[in-house]
């Protein structure tokens, strides 16, 4: 009984851990799992269409990253040229 509880004891330990090292990336990994969700069915009408999905998602990896480039710089711009109140660093 003790050795059951050791092990339960360790188990939990680990996963305490793993959970503890891995709380940096939490943020990429939401962030992918939203763009996933967004781009779902995007993705199966260019597929639908006729489209390979190989060049599927490289359209829409571009499309993404423009998007969320522009917005970015957009509002950086605004934040350091127009005196908001921002948080962008220069």
């Amino acid at each position: 009984m003790v050795r059951q509880i050791f092990v339960l004891f360790v188990i939990a330990f680990l996963g305490f851990l793993i959970f503890k090292e891995i709380v940096p990336f939490l943020s990429g990994i939401l962030g992918a799992i939203t763009l996933y969700v967004i781009l779902k069915k995007w993705m199966s009408n260019l597929v639908a269409r006729g489209w390979k999905k190989t060049w599927a998602a490289v359209l829409l990896m571009v499309a993404s990253f423009i998007g969320i480039l522009v917005l970015s710089s957009t509002y950086c711009y605004y934040a350091f040229f127009q005196n908001w109140t921002g948080h962008c660093q220069f």
